[in-house]
Protein backbone atom coordinates (compact mmCIF):
# COMPACT_ATOMS: atom_id res chain seq x y z
CA UNK A 1 0.00 0.00 0.00
CA UNK A 2 1.45 3.26 -0.74
CA UNK A 3 1.59 6.65 1.44
CA UNK A 4 -0.57 7.96 -0.87
CA UNK A 5 -3.39 4.96 0.17
CA UNK A 6 -2.91 5.92 4.48
CA UNK A 7 -6.28 5.74 5.27
CA UNK A 8 -4.80 8.04 8.41
CA UNK A 9 -3.56 10.43 6.21
CA UNK A 10 -5.18 14.30 6.48
CA UNK A 11 -7.19 15.52 4.60
CA UNK A 12 -6.38 18.45 2.24
CA UNK A 13 -7.43 21.89 3.74
CA UNK A 14 -10.29 23.90 2.67
CA UNK A 15 -9.01 26.98 2.96
CA UNK A 16 -5.30 28.28 2.36
CA UNK A 17 -4.12 31.62 2.30
CA UNK A 18 -0.96 32.32 1.29
CA UNK A 19 0.93 35.70 1.83
CA UNK A 20 -2.54 37.43 1.61
CA UNK A 21 -2.30 40.98 1.35
CA UNK A 22 -5.12 43.90 1.29
CA UNK A 23 -3.73 47.83 0.58
CA UNK A 24 -6.24 50.55 0.01
CA UNK A 25 -5.52 54.34 -0.18
CA UNK A 26 -3.91 55.30 3.49
CA UNK A 27 -1.88 51.97 3.16
CA UNK A 28 -1.66 48.26 4.20
CA UNK A 29 -5.42 47.10 5.63
CA UNK A 30 -4.02 43.56 6.08
CA UNK A 31 -1.61 41.13 5.90
CA UNK A 32 0.65 39.58 4.53
CA UNK A 33 -1.40 36.45 6.27
CA UNK A 34 -0.93 33.14 6.02
CA UNK A 35 -2.90 30.47 7.20
CA UNK A 36 -4.28 26.68 6.59
CA UNK A 37 -7.86 25.52 7.70
CA UNK A 38 -8.56 22.03 7.66
CA UNK A 39 -11.99 20.53 7.35
CA UNK A 40 -13.45 21.21 10.76
CA UNK A 41 -10.88 22.57 12.24
CA UNK A 42 -11.52 26.12 13.72
CA UNK A 43 -9.13 28.90 13.92
CA UNK A 44 -9.25 31.65 16.05
CA UNK A 45 -7.42 35.29 14.62
CA UNK A 46 -6.17 37.01 17.31
CA UNK A 47 -5.50 40.94 17.23
CA UNK A 48 -6.38 44.22 18.57
CA UNK A 49 -7.98 46.89 16.48
CA UNK A 50 -6.44 48.12 13.56
CA UNK A 51 -5.18 45.01 12.27
CA UNK A 52 -7.77 44.56 9.24
CA UNK A 53 -9.54 41.19 11.15
CA UNK A 54 -12.70 42.53 9.50
CA UNK A 55 -11.75 43.10 6.00
CA UNK A 56 -9.16 39.68 6.33
CA UNK A 57 -12.41 37.60 7.43
CA UNK A 58 -14.23 39.55 4.05
CA UNK A 59 -11.47 38.32 1.74
CA UNK A 60 -11.52 34.90 2.90
CA UNK A 61 -15.28 34.94 2.18
CA UNK A 62 -14.52 36.26 -1.50
CA UNK A 63 -16.17 39.59 -0.50
CA UNK A 64 -12.70 42.12 0.06
CA UNK A 65 -10.43 42.35 -2.82
CA UNK A 66 -6.54 41.83 -2.17
CA UNK A 67 -3.54 43.14 -3.87
CA UNK A 68 -1.55 40.23 -2.93
CA UNK A 69 -0.71 36.73 -2.39
CA UNK A 70 -2.93 33.45 -2.95
CA UNK A 71 -6.96 32.73 -1.49
CA UNK A 72 -8.08 29.05 -2.23
CA UNK A 73 -11.15 27.64 -0.58
CA UNK A 74 -12.64 24.44 -1.47
CA UNK A 75 -15.96 25.31 -1.25
CA UNK A 76 -18.53 28.55 0.02
CA UNK A 77 -17.97 30.16 3.24
CA UNK A 78 -20.77 31.63 5.51
CA UNK A 79 -20.53 34.81 7.00
CA UNK A 80 -21.81 34.71 10.93
CA UNK A 81 -20.46 38.40 11.71
CA UNK A 82 -18.40 40.68 9.94
CA UNK A 83 -18.19 43.82 11.77
CA UNK A 84 -21.64 46.16 11.00
CA UNK A 85 -22.28 44.81 7.87
CA UNK A 86 -24.46 42.39 6.87
CA UNK A 87 -26.27 42.42 10.16
CA UNK A 88 -29.76 41.42 10.54
CA UNK A 89 -32.47 44.33 11.03
CA UNK A 90 -32.97 44.40 15.18
CA UNK A 91 -36.76 44.89 14.54
CA UNK A 92 -37.10 41.34 13.13
CA UNK A 93 -38.02 38.22 14.98
CA UNK A 94 -35.92 35.44 15.94
CA UNK A 95 -38.39 33.49 13.64
CA UNK A 96 -37.78 36.33 11.10
CA UNK A 97 -34.22 35.55 10.97
CA UNK A 98 -34.56 31.96 10.64
CA UNK A 99 -37.04 32.34 8.03
CA UNK A 100 -34.42 35.02 5.94
CA UNK A 101 -31.90 32.47 6.35
CA UNK A 102 -33.35 29.65 5.24
CA UNK A 103 -33.71 30.86 1.65
CA UNK A 104 -30.07 30.40 1.98
CA UNK A 105 -29.88 27.33 3.77
CA UNK A 106 -29.25 23.87 2.73
CA UNK A 107 -31.07 22.66 6.18
CA UNK A 108 -33.36 24.41 8.61
CA UNK A 109 -31.39 26.69 11.34
CA UNK A 110 -31.64 25.23 14.53
CA UNK A 111 -33.16 27.21 17.15
CA UNK A 112 -31.05 28.51 19.61
CA UNK A 113 -31.26 27.43 22.97
CA UNK A 114 -34.89 26.98 22.62
CA UNK A 115 -35.29 30.89 21.84
CA UNK A 116 -39.04 31.72 21.21
CA UNK A 117 -39.47 32.53 17.34
CA UNK A 118 -41.74 35.77 18.51
CA UNK A 119 -38.41 37.38 20.42
CA UNK A 120 -36.88 40.07 18.43
CA UNK A 121 -33.45 40.30 17.95
CA UNK A 122 -32.81 43.75 20.25
CA UNK A 123 -34.36 41.18 23.44
CA UNK A 124 -31.41 38.69 22.91
CA UNK A 125 -28.63 38.83 25.51
CA UNK A 126 -25.01 39.25 23.80
CA UNK A 127 -24.34 35.72 23.80
CA UNK A 128 -27.83 34.52 22.59
CA UNK A 129 -27.07 36.85 19.55
CA UNK A 130 -23.82 35.23 19.01
CA UNK A 131 -24.82 31.70 19.27
CA UNK A 132 -27.81 32.80 16.60
CA UNK A 133 -25.70 34.00 14.11
CA UNK A 134 -23.28 30.90 14.37
CA UNK A 135 -26.57 28.73 14.14
CA UNK A 136 -27.61 30.79 10.98
CA UNK A 137 -24.59 30.39 9.26
CA UNK A 138 -24.04 26.48 9.75
CA UNK A 139 -27.82 26.31 8.66
CA UNK A 140 -26.23 27.29 5.38
CA UNK A 141 -23.86 23.90 5.19
CA UNK A 142 -20.96 25.73 3.75
CA UNK A 143 -17.50 24.69 4.22
CA UNK A 144 -16.37 27.42 5.72
CA UNK A 145 -17.70 29.62 8.57
CA UNK A 146 -16.43 33.02 9.38
CA UNK A 147 -17.07 35.47 12.31
CA UNK A 148 -16.04 38.38 13.64
CA UNK A 149 -15.97 39.98 16.82
CA UNK A 150 -16.64 36.43 18.75
CA UNK A 151 -15.85 38.11 21.80
CA UNK A 152 -18.35 41.20 21.14
CA UNK A 153 -19.98 42.14 24.81
CA UNK A 154 -18.83 38.57 26.35
CA UNK A 155 -17.35 37.09 29.30
CA UNK A 156 -14.68 34.80 28.65
CA UNK A 157 -17.25 32.14 30.46
CA UNK A 158 -19.80 33.10 27.22
CA UNK A 159 -17.39 33.29 25.06
CA UNK A 160 -16.01 30.20 25.29
CA UNK A 161 -19.70 28.49 24.66
CA UNK A 162 -19.41 30.07 21.19
CA UNK A 163 -15.91 28.80 19.98
CA UNK A 164 -17.68 25.69 21.57
CA UNK A 165 -20.28 25.91 19.02
CA UNK A 166 -18.53 27.20 16.46
CA UNK A 167 -16.49 23.63 17.19
CA UNK A 168 -20.01 21.88 17.28
CA UNK A 169 -21.36 22.94 13.82
CA UNK A 170 -18.27 20.76 12.34
CA UNK A 171 -17.68 22.90 9.52
CA UNK A 172 -14.42 24.66 9.46
CA UNK A 173 -14.67 28.29 11.05
CA UNK A 174 -12.62 31.40 11.06
CA UNK A 175 -13.22 33.65 13.90
CA UNK A 176 -11.83 36.72 15.30
CA UNK A 177 -10.92 37.96 18.76
CA UNK A 178 -8.72 39.98 21.24
CA UNK A 179 -7.69 37.67 23.20
CA UNK A 180 -6.74 33.96 22.83
CA UNK A 181 -7.77 31.99 26.02
CA UNK A 182 -11.52 31.15 25.60
CA UNK A 183 -10.69 30.29 22.23
CA UNK A 184 -7.95 27.65 22.79
CA UNK A 185 -9.76 26.51 25.74
CA UNK A 186 -12.33 25.60 23.22
CA UNK A 187 -9.72 23.68 21.34
CA UNK A 188 -8.87 26.32 18.16
CA UNK A 189 -6.02 26.76 16.64
CA UNK A 190 -4.74 30.08 17.39
CA UNK A 191 -3.52 32.54 14.16
CA UNK A 192 -1.90 35.95 16.06
CA UNK A 193 -2.54 39.37 13.93
CA UNK A 194 -0.16 41.72 13.95
CA UNK A 195 -1.16 45.82 13.57
CA UNK A 196 -1.18 47.11 9.82
CA UNK A 197 1.32 49.60 8.74
CA UNK A 198 1.44 52.08 6.04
Amino acid sequence: MSADDDPAEAPPPVLVAEDLLATGSRGVVFGPVSLSVAPGEVVALVGAGATGRTSLLLALAGRFAVAGGRLSVAGDVAIARAGNLLELDEVWTVGEAIAQRALLSRRPPALVADLPSALPLHALTPLQRALLDVALAASEGRAVIVMDDVDRGLTPEDEAHVWAALVASGAAAVGVTTDAGSARAAGATIVSLTRAHA
